[in-house]
């Protein structure tokens, strides 16, 4: 499961497009700044299994993990699953901190402006 799903299903089929991020505090932190269409995996594995969950609500998924070793492997992991499904892939670099939560905290304009171009650009 992802941990924010509940609160978040609504949003990502709206905006046709899943957030996922590796932890509770960078999905709570961006929920709080109104990024609402945000999912939580705990740890750095996302499984088939999610990724076919979250395809039945999206057929977009953007990958904002954090900017460590961990985090490169899980976002290269994570790329092959999601490959596999089919789904349309971006990638968020959260330049301004470690981790989505940090960078947000930081300057949550120049986020949710990466954000929007990602998003833009997706839909082009």
């Amino acid at each position: 499961m992802f941990f924010g799903l509940n609160g978040a299903k609504e949003e990502i089929k709206q905006k046709q497009d899943a957030i996922i991020v590796e932890g509770e505090f960078d999905m709570i932190s961006l929920f709080m700044e109104g990024v609402k269409n945000v999912v939580a995996i705990k740890g750095t594995a996302l499984t088939e299994n999610q990724v076919n969950l979250l395809a039945r609500f999206t057929p977009k998924v953007t990958l904002c993990l954090d900017q460590d070793n961990a985090g490169f492997e899980a976002t290269r992991r994570s790329l092959e699953v999601i490959e596999k499904k089919g789904l349309t892939t971006a990638i968020i670099v959260a330049t301004e901190g470690k981790d989505p939560d940090e960078a947000i905290k930081k300057n949550p304009a120049a986020f949710k402006k990466r954000l929007k171009r990602i998003l833009e650009f997706m839909n082009i």
